[in-house]
């Protein structure tokens, strides 16, 4: 899924290699939830989690 959303392979290690470290000092597990509203086609609701 993650592959979807970037351009390359390589972009998607970087962020699952260089990310985590940025997180490791941090106290705790910040997330913004933002409600996007109904998916067009079955109405569900949808939302972007991100860690902040």
């Amino acid at each position: 899924m993650v592959l979807s959303k970037l351009a390359s392979k390589k972009a998607m290690r970087e962020v699952f290699t260089f990310a985590p470290t940025d997180y490791v000092n941090r106290a705790g597990g910040y997330t913004r939830i933002t409600k996007l509203g109904p998916r067009m086609g079955d109405g569900a609701e949808m939302a972007m989690i991100e860690l902040v």
